[in-house]
């Protein structure tokens, strides 16, 4: 008896592990965000769409952060540039450009 209770909860255990969604299939992405002209942004807010998870550019406008799987998108904003969103898809490093958004420098103005 005591062995069908030993088998039955590996097989449940197993079953349980390989259920699961998104065990183990996190994704580390690297980037560099610019503007316009190509210089490095620092201070940038990456945030995984959805969620609270997020980080910011350091100094060389470099950012790294973890995304849970390859359809997760990331939000870029900054001050007064326009917001872009962007695919991970299978991509490991990321070079994205902001653009100042003009409506948003008329007001400021």
């Amino acid at each position: 008896m005591n062995r069908f209770y030993c088998k039955l909860g590996f097989f449940a255990a197993l079953w349980l592990l390989t259920s699961l969604p998104g065990v183990g299939q996190t994704l580390t992405v690297k980037g560099v965000v610019r503007d316009e002209s190509g210089e490095t942004m620092p201070g940038v807010n990456v945030v995984i769409k959805g969620t609270t998870e997020g980080t910011t550019t350091n100094a060389d406008g470099a950012f790294t952060i973890a995304v849970p799987d390859a359809s997760s998108v990331w939000v870029f904003s900054y001050g007064c540039y326009k917001v872009l969103a962007e695919g991970v898809g299978t991509r490991q490093t990321l070079s994205s450009v902001l653009e100042p958004d003009s409506s948003s420098l008329t007001e400021l103005v």
